[in-house]
């Protein structure tokens, strides 16, 4: 009886924390599924069901008439469709395995996440091991002490021409008129266009008015202005965001403490298949006592560290305000924004957070960071990390314990 309630509780807990992985409303393939009961937990939209076992296969087809279910051992599976995730139980040995997974490469959407949700009988590093001599690379390990560990994995990514893409660097600025023109000499060009898209957040500088002029004195140059709603920085970003056509959103502050011409680091990244989710990061390279204080250098290294044990991924710097994403994937992130518990004001762990929950290869980019020349900035340091501590409390059940 206690063994059969232990597995129970491993099932529930696997259940919860998939949950929280596969995005509600997708396309799921449930690889020894078994009666179904993982493929229904998940919600899809549309759900396929594999199983080796006819009995297992009737009984889920009786439980659950929406989904369709396959008799067939996952080394000879042979399906004529694609999923966004593909979930699998129960690896067998080796050999077993990688037929296994070498099948479900071309069932898999190139966004698709891989997720291996049982290997009792093979170690973790040799399932990191065959899913790379499958053809995908490992994005992810979640380790909760009910449940075995979780390994999400990506189809291996092809490289893309830089060249080929739009790219939309989004500055927010409020009270930055010293720093436009600059921002807009050095800018870099990027893939086949890029707009530059200045956010006004209700500068009372003529931060507005500069933009104006540099629109006028580079016709040349996509400028473009979005007039912000006042809150606060993260609010500004998302309608920048909102407002651009690029194929990448790069964050640029106008402060220009992160230097523009490092931005093509920021795209290669992306199209060199290297990440999804590009996070600046400041903490890499020297530094003058005079662009960072240490209280901030204190605070930023504490919240890296709690953001690395959160998110199960090494974090190096949580609040550099430079990061790069494909609009595809923000567009994922959007609508899970102000979900998890607490109002992000600067939008930076807004982002880690929604990049983690969609399960994207997150990468740390280092970058040369600098004293502002014009200005003040807008951090006050005791506030806004009590706000930041309240939103990992918020989060830490939800990415620790799945729910």
């Amino acid at each position: 009886m206690r063994r059969q309630a232990s597995s129970t509780r491993t099932v529930l807990g696997v259940c919860r924390l998939l949950r929280f992985i596969v995005e509600p409303g997708v396309r799921v393939l449930s690889v020894r599924c078994g009666t179904g009961d993982v493929l229904d937990a998940v919600s899809p939209s549309y759900g396929v069901g594999v199983e080796g076992d006819q009995a297992l296969v009737d009984l889920a087809r009786a439980r659950y008439p929406r989904f369709t279910f396959v008799t067939s051992d996952p080394e000879h599976l042979e399906l004529q469709e694609r999923f966004d995730y593909i979930l699998v139980d129960d690896l067998p040995t080796a050999a077993g395995a990688l037929a296994s997974l070498t099948r479900l490469v071309p069932l898999c959407e190139p966004h698709a996440r891989v997720v291996i949700c049982g290997h009792d009988r093979l170690p973790e590093d040799d399932v990191r091991g065959l899913l790379q001599t499958a053809g995908f690379d490992v994005v992810r390990t979640h380790r909760r002490s009910s449940t075995p560990s979780v390994v999400v994995a990506r189809p291996a990514p092809r490289a893309i021409a830089a060249d080929s893409v739009g790219v939309s660097v989004v500055v927010p600025c409020r009270n930055e008129r010293g720093n436009v023109a600059a921002a807009v000499a050095r800018m870099p060009r990027l893939g086949r266009h890029t707009e530059i898209v200045f956010c006004d957040d209700r500068s009372t500088d003529g931060t507005g008015d500069e933009i104006r002029r540099m629109q006028a004195l580079h016709p040349d140059r996509d400028i473009r202005l979005v007039e912000g709603p006042g809150v606060c920085k993260a609010e500004n970003v998302w309608a920048g965001f909102r407002a651009s056509r690029g194929d990448i959103l790069i964050i640029l502050d106008a402060d220009l403490t992160v230097m523009p011409e490092e931005l093509p680091n920021f795209v290669l990244a992306l199209t060199d298949g290297r990440g999804e989710f590009i996070n600046g990061s400041r903490m890499v390279h020297p530094m003058s006592a005079a662009a960072m204080s240490l209280s901030h250098v204190v605070g930023n290294r504490m919240m890296s560290r709690l953001f690395s044990y959160l998110l199960d991924h090494r974090v190096t710097d949580t609040l550099c305000g430079t990061k790069a994403l494909w609009r595809r994937d923000w567009e994922r992130i959007e609508k899970r924004l102000g979900s998890w518990g607490v109002h992000d004001r600067w939008g930076d762990h807004e982002l880690l957070l929604g990049a983690a929950r969609l399960q994207l290869a997150i990468v740390d980019m280092p970058v040369h960071y600098q004293a502002r020349v014009f200005g003040a900035s807008k951090m006050r340091v005791p506030s806004n990390l009590f706000r930041m501590l309240r939103m990992c409390a918020a989060a830490a059940p939800r990415l620790k314990g799945g729910a």
